[in-house]
């Protein structure tokens, strides 16, 4: 995990890619089928912000379809006031109609790149 903080370490050498995970304990899970581990910064959506896209210049955003006090619109909706193409993962246990609730999230997406991931 990298932290934000000055002066801490730096990732594991070798790591190649930063994901951002927002209040989604799940995400750990989804991660664990990757072949390479990546590093991760873990964030409250109270805190994203530009500033912190910034720092922290994230491959992949991970987020939860919905949780509590915010859902996958309500980041996208932050993610998309930084400018930037940013790829956000929607992490959802499985949906009767996947493909409907990706083309509504992609319809939110204000540029970014999004993607429904099942968990």
């Amino acid at each position: 995990m990298r932290s934000l903080v000055p002066g801490t370490r730096q990732p594991f050498a070798g790591t190649q890619k930063t994901c951002l995970i927002i209040e989604t304990p799940d995400a750990l899970r989804y991660l664990d089928r990757w072949t390479t581990r990546p590093s991760i910064v873990m964030a409250r959506f109270r805190d994203i912000s530009p500033s912190l896209i910034e720092r922290v210049h994230p491959d992949l955003v991970l987020c939860p379809l919905f949780a509590t006090g915010f859902d996958a619109l309500d980041v996208l909706h932050r993610l998309g006031e930084t400018g930037l193409t940013l790829r956000v993962g929607v992490l959802s246990a499985a949906l009767p109609n996947r493909s409907m609730v990706e083309r509504e999230l992609q319809s939110h997406a204000e540029g970014l790149e999004v993607e429904l991931l099942t968990l």
